[in-house]
């Protein structure tokens, strides 16, 4: 990925096996702790979102950050509580792209 210019890859906890985003062979590697699959798959959006906004807390407790993924082609399943849900999201502070989250990193390995 590194020799095609790649600065980061996203992907679940256990794809990327660390818990917090960590650069390796020149890649940031970034742990997705939740995305929206599950509500696609039927899950109820109160217990959905109970459940991701639990995730970020607990991340946030560890002081790692809370990264997680809404995909376009589920917007259907939480596109009418999306207002209502980032709110929620930065209710818990700061927010940032995985970009400025990558760019963090690599700057935190080279310190």
């Amino acid at each position: 990925l590194a020799f095609h210019n790649f600065e980061w890859l996203a992907s679940s906890r256990s794809s990327i096996g660390h818990e917090a985003p960590v650069l390796e062979n020149g890649i940031v590697r970034i742990p997705i702790l939740f995305d929206d699959f599950d509500l696609h798959d039927g899950a109820r959006y109160d217990t959905w979102e109970h459940d991701a906004l639990d995730t970020i807390a607990r991340a946030i407790e560890r002081w790692e950050p809370a990264t997680f993924s809404l995909h376009d082609c589920y917007g259907a399943d939480w596109l009418p509580h999306y207002e209502e849900f980032l709110g929620k999201v930065t209710a818990f502070g700061e927010t940032g792209t995985l970009d400025e989250l990558a760019a963090h990193t690599l700057l935190r390995a080279a310190l």
